[in-house]
């Protein structure tokens, strides 16, 4: 019976500055799970511990990493293909987080919270400033004109509520009548 002998891969560290790049790109979480606060190893995506290039590192919670070394069963194990999807998602989702983060924390020291989604001109300080004032007085008039249309619909309110608590008055049962009182009092509060 001849026995073959398994050759170990060669091993080599990630530099420190390497691993530091990669785990803060990745937020130090897993880009599998997403599960913040999990103690993390660095994968070697294409399974060759001497390739240390950034594209063939993944952050990996000891969990998923582990189910990367899964062999034979029914189960399917992680795959290159599935970290490299996984990576690129959680790298873009990172990446907008921060881009997000910047802008809110760019429009707070201006004075000038607006949408975050809001695609707009790079504007100075003080032209955004009018813009923004612009803005509010257009808001402000819409919110007159909302306020004059509730105003005068108010009546019309009114009216109706009335209109049904009298068809409750004229039950002649007091608890109905009651009920129509109720309404006539919510309808002022």
């Amino acid at each position: 019976m001849i026995c073959e002998m398994k050759t170990r891969k060669t091993r080599v560290s990630i530099p420190k500055e390497l691993a530091a790049d990669v785990l803060y790109a990745s937020v130090n979480t897993c880009c599998v799970c997403t599960e913040r606060g999990k103690s993390v190893q660095i994968h070697h995506i294409d399974e060759d511990s001497s390739n240390n290039s950034i594209e063939n590192l993944a952050v990996l919670c000891l969990e998923c990493h582990e189910k990367t070394q899964v062999k034979g069963g029914f189960g399917r194990k992680l795959d290159k293909n599935l970290i490299l999807k996984y990576k690129q998602e959680w790298l873009q989702r990172v990446a907008n987080t921060r881009n997000q983060a910047d802008n809110i924390a760019s429009l707070k020291t201006t004075g000038n919270e607006i949408s975050i989604n809001a695609k707009e001109p790079e504007l100075d300080y003080y032209e955004s400033l009018e813009k923004y004032m612009e803005d509010f007085e257009h808001l402000k008039e819409y919110e007159e004109v909302k306020l004059q249309n509730y105003i005068l619909k108010i009546v019309e309110i009114k009216k109706a509520i009335y209109k049904f608590a009298q068809l409750k008055w004229d039950t002649g049962r007091t608890w109905t009548m009651n009920e129509g009182c109720y309404e006539v009092i919510g309808f002022y509060e």
